[in-house]
């Protein structure tokens, strides 16, 4: 736990939101769900990000300036493009939690990008952490493009599928944690070398 704390605090609300939520279902309660959801793995990645890249120094930089720019151009995209708001469902504030989940997936596809491309030694957790993401959050944000066409009529089913993949998702985390440790751990490519500085 303590090396990703961000992350397992993300699992455990998850899974208590989860659980409130079969128990009180409400609507009001479940957009605080989503929107706390949100927050949080946004707030895992930021963890995650500092944890991946502090051996790297020269390249940290650079990670944190794109993550800003990223960010930014999210927020803007948020603020300024006019939300669709149109059935039940299809609301402004569903518009909004499917753009922080395009958010997430950017910031995700970046650290992957980098782990692969400089072939970079980092612990097999993280490695896990943000393939398990990228499982999760890419396929996610499709299922939100399909719901914004079909709307009311494919709700109950595209939320069985997100249920079904975040279950997926969460086996790749559990192999991740409890598979036996290695000595050398080796980069998303698969070669394995000693840490490096960039």
């Amino acid at each position: 736990v303590g090396q990703a704390p961000g992350f397992f605090v993300y699992v455990a609300a998850v899974f208590v939101a989860d659980l409130m939520l079969i128990f009180m279902w409400n609507r009001q309660f479940y957009v605080v769900r989503e929107f706390g959801i949100d927050v949080l793995r946004l707030t895992a990645f930021y963890d995650l990000n500092r944890r991946i890249f502090r051996l790297y120094p020269g390249l940290r930089r650079s990670v944190n300036g794109s993550v800003v720019l990223i960010s930014a151009a999210f927020i803007a995209y948020a603020l300024w493009v006019p939300p669709k708001t149109s059935g039940w469902w299809y609301t402004a504030y569903f518009d909004l939690h499917t753009r922080l989940i395009q958010w997430s997936a950017f910031l995700m596809v970046l650290a992957a990008s980098l782990i692969y491309v400089y072939n970079l030694w980092v612990p097999r957790l993280y490695k896990t952490i943000v393939m398990g993401f990228l499982f999760y959050l890419f396929p996610n944000a499709l299922f939100f493009l399909i719901l914004a066409r079909v709307q009311e009529s494919g709700r109950n089913l595209i939320s069985l599928a997100s249920s079904f993949l975040f279950l997926v998702t969460l086996s790749i985390w559990i192999w991740g944690v409890v598979r036996p440790p290695v000595e050398l751990e080796t980069s998303l490519a698969g070669v394995a070398e000693e840490p490096r500085r960039i």
